[in-house]
């Protein structure tokens, strides 16, 4: 997994070393939080397509009682802990028992901390896995790195893509952005209006090919025009 660098080749390596686990797909999402979709989150998924699409189609997300766990929990846990944690809803049951018909009766979550205080989650599953004490240990380095592996591939691939460079201000402005400032407040941080600061918004966006400012931040931060 380490000498990859394809991001499919990683997948590979991914699928082939949680095999001796019994498990059979996994999941890997970014920044997971309120107001975020499943779409926004995902780095990537070998769960089978179908079940994927109706998780989507059917907004799942929103009444998932592993997604439900992950609000409340920063440790791993999994998917039987949470059968077995407390009385559920028939349509939470329904969501857990409906990955049976699809090879995936249980798994693990694994939330990731990352640099901005939010959780990455990487989540391998299975039909009867090997969910030992023992297996969960290695389970945790192994989705961990697996996680950071494919973060760098696509991290990788966004700085080659070609974009157009920013300018020292648009840069500046990114920054104060990324930890929430309002346009107002940047201005009056750098002395400038409101208006300047949302102008030179509009033109990092277009550089970065960005409809929202906080996607602007992503991808500035992917092509290493800012860090932290």
């Amino acid at each position: 997994m380490q000498r990859a660098s394809d991001f499919d080749e990683i997948c590979a390596e991914i699928t082939k070393e949680l095999e001796w686990f019994g498990l059979t797909a996994f999941t890997s999402l970014s920044n997971v939080g309120p107001g975020r979709t499943m779409v926004d989150c995902l780095f990537a998924n070998t769960r089978p397509e179908e079940y994927s699409l109706r998780y989507v189609a059917k907004n799942y997300i929103e009444i998932d009682p592993i997604v439900t766990e992950l609000r409340r929990k920063v440790r791993t846990f999994s998917w039987t802990e949470v059968r077995n944690m407390r009385p559920m809803t028939k349509r939470e049951r329904w969501i857990i028992e409906e990955g049976r018909d699809f090879g995936l009766r249980d798994g693990l979550t694994i939330p990731i901390p990352n640099a901005s205080g939010m959780l990455d989650v990487f989540s391998p599953c299975g039909l009867e896995p090997n969910l030992s004490e023992r297996a969960r240990q290695a389970l945790e380095i192994i989705c961990t790195f697996a996680h950071k592996a494919l973060q760098l591939s696509l991290i990788e691939k966004s700085r080659q893509a070609p974009h157009q460079s920013l300018t020292p201000r648009e840069r500046e402005i990114l920054k104060w952005v990324a930890i929430g400032k309002t346009d107002d407040e940047i201005g009056m941080i750098l002395s400038v209006s409101a208006e300047t600061v949302h102008t030179h918004l509009k033109h990092a966006m277009r550089k970065l090919d960005a409809g929202r400012r906080t996607y602007a931040v992503v991808q500035a931060l992917r092509f290493g025009e800012i860090s932290f």
